[in-house]
């Protein structure tokens, strides 16, 4: 008993006794000169850096620790270690040989912060205490095990393997990620610039263009003739990574005659996937009998349901009607004739219609056609 007062009373003793230091200019840290008071910080100290330091020992840290934006703290040799108990915050500049944090230590890397390891870096935590807000870049390897989870807006970089079975950034485990590889949580795997889909002669030229892409293993093109059941029509090779725009295209060839509804699925090295949004084209035969188009479809807050080609005398009356996905009339209304062979009429949210499937049926004199419409809110 005498023993374990002995221990917690020299624990206790050792905190209260501790010094806060702050650089008082440019020196080396086993230099007493550099700091105010006088002397060498040791791992108990609270530290504050406002200088630049060169670090010409190994350091390991437990308690409140602070490089200021105005702040360096550098060695090319040496190792740091922010233990139990340590609080790390980096808001200028840090270059180690090798960093570890221990496990229940908190770290912060402000936006104006960076850190720069030239062999090895290794996180122990099992939290998620350390955030990354500024960049990391470690010249070897990047180890986050333990179940330790990296978060952040900043940027992560290893030229060398990421292992571990910790959480970076999002991804899981973090040896998913390639060597090599720079990451950031803020930035979705691809940014996507543009989808689109030609008419040419009897074909569909699909194009769509990136400008940049994080982890990227494929893209597939998927296709529908009805909007809900899709079929992977081709898979593309995706960039991996890349920092720069990039164009794809595909050519699908004699698809069918009807209107088709692409979609573009992204799919990462680690299985995750992504799905942008759904396009459409009208593939139906010419004709030169009475037709009614829906565009554009989807109907993204309001789109146009239109009669083409039709007799005038057919036009005569005719009207639209919106069924949901039940058979239920969800609305109707007469056409509006605009010219010659055509008649039109809006629909829109205003028509009461949720984000769902709806069929469009449109009546004339002497046909009645129907259509598929999807409506998708405005972004």
């Amino acid at each position: 008993m005498k023993h374990l007062l002995f221990i917690a009373f020299m624990i206790t003793y050792s905190f209260v006794n501790a010094t806060s230091y702050e650089s008082a200019s440019d020196g080396d840290w086993s230099d007493s000169d550099t700091w105010s008071p006088a002397g060498v910080p040791s791992e108990n100290d609270a530290i504050s850096i406002s200088h630049h330091v060169d670090m010409d020992e190994d350091v390991s840290i437990k308690s409140n620790f602070t490089i200021t934006s105005s702040g360096a703290l550098e060695t090319n040799d040496k190792s740091l270690r922010i233990k139990n108990h340590g609080v790390f915050t980096v808001q200028g500049s840090l270059r180690v040989k090798k960093l570890t944090f221990d496990n229940g230590s908190e770290v912060l890397v402000e936006s104006t912060g960076s850190i720069e390891v030239t062999e090895e870096f290794e996180n122990k935590n099992n939290s998620d205490n350390i955030i990354i807000d500024g960049t990391l870049t470690v010249d070897g390897e990047f180890k986050n095990g333990n179940g330790g989870r990296i978060i952040g807006n900043g940027e992560i970089c290893a030229s060398d393997d990421f292992e571990g079975d910790g959480e970076t950034f999002g991804y899981d485990p973090t040896s998913s990620i390639p060597s090599g590889t720079c990451v950031r949580m803020s930035t979705l795997p691809v940014k996507l610039i543009s989808f689109e889909a030609i008419l040419d002669n009897n074909n569909i030229n699909i194009t769509w263009a990136t400008a940049s892409e994080i982890n990227n293993k494929q893209f597939n093109v998927l296709r529908s003739t009805n909007g809900l059941n899709f079929d992977i029509i081709a898979t593309i090779e995706g960039a991996g990574n890349s920092n720069t725009s990039k164009s794809y295209s595909y050519n699908d060839i004699n698809p069918p005659k009807s209107t088709l509804y692409y979609l573009l699925k992204q799919i990462d090295y680690d299985g995750k996937s992504e799905t942008f949004n759904l396009i459409s084209i009208s593939n139906e035969a010419n004709s030169d009998e009475c037709s009614m188009s829906v565009n554009p479809n989807p109907c993204i807050g309001k789109c146009t349901v239109e009669f083409n080609d039709c007799n005038e005398d057919d036009l005569k009356d005719a009207r639209f009607q919106v069924y949901d996905a039940m058979g239920n009339v969800i609305y109707a209304s007469m056409s509006k004739p605009i010219e010659q062979g055509k008649a039109q009429f809006s629909l829109d949210v205003n028509n009461n219609l949720k984000p769902a499937i709806y069929i469009v049926r449109g009546n004339t004199q002497s046909k009645m056609i129907d259509k598929k419409v999807i409506m998708q809110k405005e972004q």
